[in-house]
């Protein structure tokens, strides 16, 4: 007798029959792909564990094309390595947060009076990295715009590459700018963000930018310091307000973070052991194990605003509603919930404008 099998897809499963008797049932991982999925941080802790040496080739970037400042002669090797070193182990120690692009377009574009600086006495991690899944087009130097894929952003003395980098420099004396900078580490509670763009390759090093966490309840009179990768101070190349939105736009993700009705949910990546175990008995460099991918996961229980409730027969159009903070008055004293951005308008209306048709589809990855 032969035995007749057949196999069929129900419901995300592999049902396997053999002669009418059900033999074999298996849940399909369909996430697996993006368990392996490359993020930009996976590539920066590779390409700043290498050291480039004076033959090494040095290939333009996109990005370096978009900047005016050109470094000129030969780049500092020995400061140079001590940088990447310092950056590969920052990156390799931080936590990988993964944000969705319509959620970090509320957040970068909330008014700033509610932004809670407040927010950065209560780091969920000492050293984070931001993977933002939509760049978001940032002016970083007058008139040059560049789309920001990642930020590294911590406080300063435990993930600035540079603070090391001063601390072992014996001509630190002799340098006024890295003197004042050393001394604003050690005396102040300074914040530190590593600015990494689209287009960046292996010899790309981050913008560097610091500021003091006390003075940001100042408003916009604080100071801040935003440096190229070399030591160059870009104060004079760059336009203010950009970056002061984009210290807002740290401080929001935090505050998003800790929000009452927020888990960090950590989901591991594909498991590289076995793989290595075969590449080191072929001879072959065994791969760097990825980094787990932490994301925002929002309680069931939260309510979102209905969309019949806001004058429905009054609209013609659909639009997106941006995302927010909504305090709320419990037993346990007062609370703040984060409401995600959400749809509001007819179902069959045209969208406002193309920006919210665009948006729609962020949120619709998130799901």
């Amino acid at each position: 007798m032969v035995d007749i099998k057949i196999t069929v897809l129900i419901d995300n499963r592999y049902l396997s029959v053999v002669n009418g008797r059900k033999v074999y049932k298996r849940k399909i991982d369909f996430d697996f792909m993006s368990k392996a999925k490359r993020m930009l941080l996976d590539d920066l802790i590779n390409w700043y564990s290498e050291e480039p040496t004076e033959d090494t080739p040095r290939k333009e970037s996109e990005h370096s094309k978009r900047s005016p400042v050109k470094i000129e002669g030969q780049p500092d090797l020995e400061y140079e390595a001590r940088l990447r070193k310092d950056l590969s182990s920052s990156l390799d120690s931080s936590k990988l947060i993964l944000l969705n692009g319509a959620v970090v377009d509320s957040l970068y574009f909330l008014e700033q009076p509610q932004t809670n600086y407040d927010a950065l006495d209560y780091l969920p991690f000492d050293v984070m990295f931001f993977e933002l899944n939509e760049a978001v087009p940032f002016e970083m130097q007058k008139g040059v715009e560049a789309p920001l894929k990642g930020i590294l952003f911590g406080k300063m003395e435990d993930i600035c590459p540079v603070t090391n980098v001063l601390m072992s420099d014996p001509d630190v004396e002799d340098d006024e700018m890295k003197r004042e900078l050393l001394e604003k580490i050690v005396n102040n509670d300074l914040f530190y963000a590593g600015l990494f763009f689209e287009g960046m390759n292996r010899f790309d090093l981050p913008y560097h930018l610091s500021f003091v966490g006390e003075d940001l309840k100042k408003g916009r009179g604080m100071d801040f310091c935003v440096t190229e990768c070399s030591g160059v101070k870009l104060d004079l190349m760059i336009e203010e307000e950009p970056y002061f939105k984009l210290i807002d736009l740290c401080v929001n993700i935090i505050d998003y973070i800790n929000a009452h009705n927020i888990t960090i949910v950590k989901k591991s990546r594909t498991d590289v052991t076995r793989i290595n175990r075969r590449r080191v008995k072929k001879g072959k460099e065994p791969l760097r194990q990825l980094k787990p991918v932490h994301w925002i996961d929002i309680k069931r229980t939260t309510t979102y605003p209905k969309t019949d409730d806001i004058e429905p027969r009054t609209m013609d159009y659909r639009e997106i509603v941006r995302g927010h903070f909504q305090r709320y008055h419990t037993n346990d004293g007062v609370v703040k919930n984060w409401v995600n951005p959400f749809v509001r308008g007819p179902k069959d209306a045209p969208w406002k404008n193309n920006r919210y048709r665009l948006l729609s589809k962020l949120l619709d990855q998130e799901k």
